[in-house]
């Protein structure tokens, strides 16, 4: 019987957790490069089949318009323009978000990019090397949306900022897609640190997307807070509504009894 096995990585190491029922249980902890280790473990577990989760800063995030193609003339023009945005990296993918309502009904199109290659390097490596089963890797910002839907979150324009790995991961959804996503270091880890950098980053990521033309000046917005109950207060107190940012904290522990998760985060 194949195992399930989540490896979930960021640019420090890589957390492997085994994967039953719902429920999270910690296998080991793997500094980036430790090769050797890794290929031990893979060896180890040889009926299991992993799936790479990854948080990192080394993203990369670009809105295109396509003409309105199909099949291989639309792959094509895709594979094209994720070379030239992100050269070098090994990881790309690409996300429909949808036709333009104009004569023509260009299609508007995420590429997306994991450009640390050496961090990914090693596990790929080994789990070439090993032949073990490797279901997909997936992008935390990219699973936001799937996030949203789940929590019924159905504005046409929102942010929303989560803590993970001593940083707060900041993304920007419209229409219940990701269009741009950035994560910024914390100071430290306490609720008082949280809750200041919630409320100057959504400011800040606000005063982007109106530079960037992507927000009116006067139009505005939600962020929504993804917030264990030790921390609420502290949120609460720091982040205020104002100039067309409002601030809504979503409970992590209600949220994770709708997303069914056994396990609800300590912290």
């Amino acid at each position: 019987m194949f195992v399930r096995c989540l490896l979930y990585l960021n640019a420090q190491h890589t957390t492997a957790f085994r994967w039953r029922g719902g429920v999270l249980s910690e296998d080991g902890t793997f500094a980036v490069g430790d090769s050797d280790r890794i290929v031990e473990y893979l060896k180890a577990n040889p009926k299991s089949i992993f799936t790479i989760l990854a948080n990192v800063a080394d993203e990369g995030f670009q809105v295109e318009t396509i003409p309105f193609l199909r099949g291989a003339d639309r792959r094509a023009v895709i594979a094209r323009k994720l070379g030239q945005q992100f050269f070098n990296a090994i990881l790309t993918t690409s996300s429909s978000l949808g036709n333009e309502q104009s004569r023509r009904k260009n299609e508007r199109v995420l590429l997306a990019a994991l450009t640390g290659n050496e961090t990914f390097s090693p596990w790929l490596q080994a789990l070439a090397s090993t032949e073990a089963a490797l279901a997909g890797i997936y992008s935390l910002p990219l699973l936001q949306p799937l996030l949203i839907r789940k929590l019924d979150i159905a504005d046409e324009r929102c942010l929303l900022l989560t803590v993970q790995d001593q940083s707060i991961r900041q993304s920007y959804l419209e229409k219940g897609q990701l269009q741009f996503s950035r994560l910024s270091a914390l100071q430290d880890a306490s609720a008082g640190s949280m809750a200041r950098a919630f409320a100057s980053e959504a400011r800040k990521l606000q005063q982007y997307l109106i530079s960037q033309r992507l927000l009116g000046r006067q139009q505005p917005i939600t962020a929504y807070l993804l917030v264990h109950a030790s921390a609420r207060e502290a949120v609460t107190s720091h982040c205020v509504d104002r100039d067309n940012l409002s601030f809504a904290i979503l409970d992590i522990d209600q949220c994770t009894q709708r997303c069914r998760f056994r396990t609800p985060p300590p912290d």
